[in-house]
């Protein structure tokens, strides 16, 4: 983590405030997203990230803690939210998958996780040329305890007797509601909220 110079930031807000905005629908709350990211970002920012980027990462950060179901009409919460950063914020889909959470290697996974701590892992097997979507689980749990979903097309590749065989398998295709079902289970432990 290092700082970001704060004429970048200053000259990044107009377009984190607009994200902001589109992403919760009201000034007010936009505004809100934007100047609790700022004060995580004045202390210490990712280095991967310029300016511009990071505070769209921290935006979304802030809005996943307070919605962290969120549909939206048929887009999930998450596809709404790299639906605005590619179209309207014109950000490459690499980036906007940086800014979200979303990990394209094992490397990338790994150190995603270890900045952000998540509460649920959802991954794949086959990350092509980006590595194995296992052994990234499996580091990541070395440091980090949290509830995981494998979505693969080769469930065959985790039932392998190795210690670390995963609770929730989803088999592609699948349907949206066998992984929220999946996901309620996970993160709830399976109790009932009432």
């Amino acid at each position: 983590m290092s700082t970001l110079p704060r004429d970048d930031l200053i000259r990044a807000l107009p377009y984190a405030r607009r994200y902001a905005r589109a992403l919760t629908g009201s000034q007010k709350s936009g505004d809100r997203l934007v100047a609790e990211c700022l004060q995580t970002l004045i202390k210490e920012a990712p280095d991967n990230l310029i300016a511009r980027h990071a505070l769209y990462a921290g935006v979304t950060e802030a809005f996943d803690r307070l919605d962290p179901v969120g549909e939206d009409e048929g887009l999930s919460q998450r596809q709404r939210q790299l639906l605005l950063l590619t179209s309207l914020e014109e950000v490459p889909i690499a980036q906007a998958a940086v800014i979200t959470g979303m990990a394209a290697s094992e490397a990338e996974a790994v150190a995603l996780a270890t900045r952000t701590r998540p509460g649920l892992i959802l991954a794949d097997i086959n990350l092509g040329v980006g590595g194995d979507g296992a052994a990234a689980v499996a580091r990541i749990l070395q440091h980090h305890q949290a509830p995981v979903i494998f979505v693969t097309a080769y469930p065959e590749r985790l039932l392998t007797g190795e210690p670390f065989e995963p609770a929730f398998v989803i088999t592609k295709p699948f349907e949206p509601m066998t992984l929220a079902i999946a996901t309620y289970q996970a993160v709830t432990g399976g109790v009932r909220l009432d």
